[in-house]
C-alpha cells in the first residue's frame, strides 16, 4: 500500500509540475500569436539567475510591448519545470505575462536567448532534415559526426537568422505601450 501511493504521488507530482509543449506549428503565425497573447515584449539582459534558479533579474534594453520603460530592472519568475527555460545571463527576446504582479514568460513560448536561439524548441530542427533512420534502404546506418556537426551548425545558423528577422519585425512595429 505504501509503495503503491508513493508510486502515484510521483506521478500526480510529474503530472502537476511537468509541462508538455504541444508540436511547433509554422513560425510566423507562432510569433504573431504570441506577440498578440503577450501583457509584454521586450530585449533584455539578464543580469543574474537566482542559486535555486527559480527567478531571474533582467534589465530592459527594448520594450515592443507593455507598459514598460527601457533601463528597469525587474525580476521575473523562472519556467523551472517548463521551456522556455533562463539557464545563461545575457541578452533575452522575452514575451510574457504578469501573473499576481510577478512577471513570467510564456510558458511553452518564443523567448530565448540571443547569443543561443536555438535552444529554443522553435529551433530544435526548423528547416533541417532529421538523421535517417536506422535500418533505411540505401542510407547509412550511423549518422557520422560531421554529418551532425553540419545540421547543428544549419540549426544555429537558423535560429540566428529567424531572430534577427522577428527583431526587425518588432522594431518596425510601434511601440505598444498600455496607457
Amino acid at each position: 500500500m505504501k509503495q503503491t501511493l508513493t508510486i502515484l504521488f510521483t506521478l500526480i507530482t510529474t503530472y502537476v509540475f511537468a509541462c508538455e509543449c504541444s508540436p511547433s506549428p509554422q513560425l510566423t503565425e507562432s510569433q504573431k500569436k504570441e506577440f498578440k497573447q503577450s501583457d509584454y515584449v521586450l530585449v533584455g539582459e539578464v543580469l543574474s539567475i537566482s542559486d535555486d534558479h527559480t527567478h531571474f533579474i533582467i534589465k530592459l534594453k527594448e520594450v515592443f510591448k507593455g507598459n514598460l520603460v527601457v533601463g528597469q530592472v525587474l525580476q521575473f519568475d523562472n519556467n523551472y519545470f517548463c521551456e522556455p527555460y533562463v539557464r545563461q545571463t545575457g541578452d533575452w527576446l522575452v514575451y510574457g505575462k504578469v501573473e499576481d504582479g510577478q512577471f513570467t514568460m510564456n510558458l511553452c513560448g518564443l523567448s530565448r536567448s540571443l547569443d543561443n536561439p536555438e535552444e529554443n524548441r522553435y529551433f530544435n530542427g526548423i528547416g533541417i532534415p532529421p538523421p535517417p533512420p536506422p535500418g533505411s534502404a540505401g542510407l547509412a546506418e550511423v549518422e557520422t559526426e560531421e554529418s551532425r556537426s553540419k545540421r547543428k551548425a544549419k540549426m544555429i545558423e537558423t535560429a540566428l537568422v529567424e531572430t534577427r528577422k522577428e527583431l526587425e519585425l518588432l522594431r518596425e512595429k510601434p511601440v505598444h505601450n498600455n496607457h
